[in-house]
């Protein structure tokens, strides 16, 4: 678990709303920028996260980026992870989907 208070929760925030952006699930868990930024940096190090950065186009002004639990992050929840989301397609058409 990312050894940061509130890492556990934002963890399971990941684990139950993985198409929240980064800045929703901020808002969403009311953390402030740094607070978040510093819980997610300590996820993605300590490999129970990744980031996946998207570009859906100029009306959202650049890259949308969204946090994905590893098999590593959803053992630390004790949970199972399901089945590879992006298998045989690139993200950006997986989140199309």
């Amino acid at each position: 678990m990312p050894e940061i208070e509130g890492g556990v929760l934002f963890l399971e925030d990941v684990a139950e709303h993985p198409y929240r952006t980064t800045v929703k699930r901020r808002d969403a868990l009311g953390l402030s920028t740094y607070k978040n930024d510093q819980i997610k940096k300590a996820a993605i190090k300590q490999g129970l996260a990744e980031e996946i950065a998207i570009n859906f186009g100029h009306s959202t002004r650049g890259n949308v980026k969204f946090l994905e639990l590893t098999a590593k992050g959803y053992a630390a929840l004790g949970k199972e992870a399901p089945p590879a989301r992006f298998q045989n397609m690139s993200p950006e058409h997986g989140w199309y989907q």
